[in-house]
């Protein structure tokens, strides 16, 4: 089990906070409708994927010196993280972006990331795209290259800007989801513990983006989907790490719904105070909910020297994977 682990960590999020209150002027909405079946009171929205409605009352809006977009956002949750670690951008030796929302196709958010940064050149760099399971796919890949290359240290980022992909109009869907990106510095070290478990079952149905096309989702399904296999993942990693979820000091879930989280708690008979949650405050940001979580998880005291951590995540694909992260 010995890997990688995590010795820097940063985020970065759209200044404009869109509550729910602000959603009901776009759609027929309401604070109380999202609240009661999501948990989610307000999330942040990139300003050039803002709703019309909202447009006009975002004085920068034009800003162009001060993007927010997918690679921008990616940018500065790594800078932060670079910082965060005490680690000089030569330092880095691979740049693994997951993101299913990139400004372009080519180049890569990762290689974008790398210029903005002026990171190495030579080094790899490129993009997964597991959606909202992207982080934990990209920090189980990144374990395995660093293996495999030797690179002692590397830059894993979750990033997306999935609001450029909704309709404004489907309130099954528009009131779910936010921007944001969030990075970790990681670094091989053969005596801290790491695992990873990673699937998938390619069911379209449930979760799907079309090219030139907008977000269509089942919730019904998705919620089912969900609430079945993340306590198969957190299974799996008691089974390869030896340790219970009793024993582990804090689970973070995939930031979806909290509905989902509160029924995965209440099936696993764990105290609530277990799972780490603050999708009430940004909504599902998609490959960036793990690491932003694990990001405010260390701003708030809750990561120190021992602490084990659980992560799980699901979503479109449908893919899902977990993680065992040790400080």
């Amino acid at each position: 089990m010995s890997g990688i682990r995590i010795i820097g960590l940063g985020k970065a999020l759209p200044s404009r906070i869109v509550t729910n209150d602000d959603l009901s002027r776009v759609v027929e909405t309401s604070d109380e409708w999202i609240r009661t079946r999501t948990g989610i009171r307000e999330r942040r929205i990139a300003r050039e994927n803002l709703p019309k409605p909202l447009r006009t009352e975002h004085g920068p809006e034009d800003d162009m010196e001060n993007p927010e977009t997918c690679t921008a956002l990616a940018a500065g949750a790594a800078r932060q993280a670079l910082q965060d670690a005490g680690a000089d951008p030569a330092d880095i030796g691979l740049v693994i972006a997951a993101t299913m929302s990139p400004d372009s196709f080519s180049p890569s958010v990762a290689c974008s990331v790398q210029e903005a940064l002026g990171l190495p050149s030579g080094i790899p760099a490129f993009d997964v795209n597991a959606a909202c399971s992207g982080f934990v796919y990209a920090m189980t890949v990144a374990d395995a290259v660093m293996r495999e290359m030797h690179i002692a240290c590397a830059l894993v980022i979750g990033a997306d800007a999935v609001t450029s992909l909704i309709d404004f109009t489907d309130r099954g869907t528009c009131v779910l989801f936010g921007d944001g990106a969030g990075a970790a510095v990681v670094k091989m070290d053969e005596d801290s513990s790491f695992a990873g478990v990673l699937g998938a079952s390619g069911k379209r149905s449930a979760l799907s983006i079309p090219v030139g096309g907008h977000m269509l989702m089942d919730g019904r399904d998705v919620f089912r989907f969900a609430v079945t296999v993340v306590p198969k993942i957190l299974a799996e990693l008691e089974q390869k790490t030896g340790i219970s979820c009793r024993d582990i000091d804090q689970i973070v879930c995939h930031q979806a719904n909290d509905r989902i989280i509160e029924h995965i708690r209440r099936k696993l008979e764990l105290p609530g105070e277990k799972f780490f949650r603050n999708l009430q405050h940004y909504g599902n940001t998609c490959a960036a909910s793990i690491p932003v979580a694990l990001t405010e998880m260390k701003e708030q005291g809750l990561l120190g020297p021992g602490t084990r951590i659980f992560c799980a995540g699901f979503g479109a694909g449908l893919a899902w994977g977990g993680l065992y992260l040790e400080w």
